[in-house]
This record gives structure tokens, sequence and C-alpha cells, in this order.
């Protein structure tokens, strides 16, 4: 859904930012659906900030993800 490497959940993990509901005995992180979309908000917030950065009219999919995850929240009924 969100399109993250898994260094980025990871990263965010140890900042605190988001934490895992669990993590498997593999390693891997799991998480509610609740944190799957703040991981796309938090994912949407630094695409508008590198987007601005790097002038966005040049490049339609950092311009559009954030319409898109207002759209998938909304559809989700959690806006």
């Amino acid at each position: 859904m969100s399109g993250a490497t898994t260094r980025t959940p990871r990263h965010y993990d140890e900042t605190g930012l988001l934490m895992p509901t669990r993590i498997g005995a593999n390693g891997h992180r799991c998480y509610e659906e609740h944190q799957l979309l703040r991981l796309d908000a938090l994912l949407g917030t630094v695409s508008r900030t590198i987007a601005r950065r790097a002038g966005a009219g040049r490049d339609r999919r950092l311009r559009d993800h954030p319409a898109e995850l207002s759209r998938r929240t909304t559809a989700l009924g959690y806006r």
C-alpha cells in the first residue's frame, strides 16, 4: 500500500514515529491497518516536502501522491 522500502518502517520504528504491533520471529514488522494509513500519511508529508524542493510541476507522481492518499483514506472511511 505505501510503497515504502523495508528501511523506512524500520527507521520510523527506531525513531518512535511508527511502532509495529509486533515483530515476528523472522524479524518482520507487523502493522495494523490504521498504522499503515499513518505510514502513508508520513510518506505523503515527505513526498510533499521533496516535491516543493524539487519543483513538483515536473514530477507528477510526487505532486499527485498526497491527493491519492487522501482519496484512499476517504474510501476506507478514515476521513
